[in-house]
Order: C-alpha cells, then structure tokens, then sequence
C-alpha cells in the first residue's frame, strides 16, 4: 500500500472516530442514528470504527441528523491527519491548480455566452 493509500485509509478512519465523538457530544448513539438515516447499525458502526471507508453521503447525513456541521467534522479530521501524518507535499505530489486558478476559470466560463 503507497503513502497515498494509507493516507486516504487513514482520513476516512479519523472522520469515523470524529463522527463517533460527535454523536456523543449531541447525545445520541449510533443506532439510534442509524435508524433516523437509513442504514444498519452495524454498517454504521462499521464505518466510525474505521473498518469500511465512510462515504461522504453518510458524512453528511449522519452530522445533518445529529445537528452538527459536516465541515466541522471533515476539518477535525483533517487537522489530525496532518498532526500524525503531515502535510500532502511531504508525500512528493502537489495539486494542480490553486484555489484562485479554479475561481478564475469558474468565472470565465460563467461569463461565456
């Protein structure tokens, strides 16, 4: 497995340990949670305990039905990937494009007819 792998495995770990602390911190518990979005309460646990990669749908929906930001949620995780992991250019490999060079090119197309 590449550092680019274990990376990716690594942040959908923390966004399951993160969600799983925010469940908590709202005071609700996974199955009931489960429940209210429509998956089995072992699928979910499946996915906060970091055994299956969390697709961004349930994210959503899980931070949505305790009453917590999804944002918040992923930034947490992410902060904690660069604390154990460090930054994404440690690993030999950069993006692309800046985020001015996308809003740049997103307002050129907007303004062609």
């Amino acid at each position: 497995m590449t550092n680019k792998e274990r990376r990716g495995e690594r942040f959908s770990q923390l966004v399951g340990l993160e969600l799983r602390g925010a469940i908590a911190a709202y005071g609700h518990d996974a199955q009931t949670v489960a429940s209210i979005i429509g998956i089995h309460s072992v699928t979910l646990s499946r996915y906060l305990n970091g055994h299956r990669v969390i697709p961004s749908s349930v994210i959503s929906n899980v931070a949505e039905a305790i009453g917590a930001q999804p944002e918040e949620i992923v930034a947490r995780a992410y902060t904690r990937l660069l604390a154990e992991m460090g930054p994404v250019s440690d690993l030999g490999y950069t993006l692309a494009a800046s985020d001015a060079d996308i809003d740049s090119e997103i307002e050129a197309q907007q303004q062609e007819p």
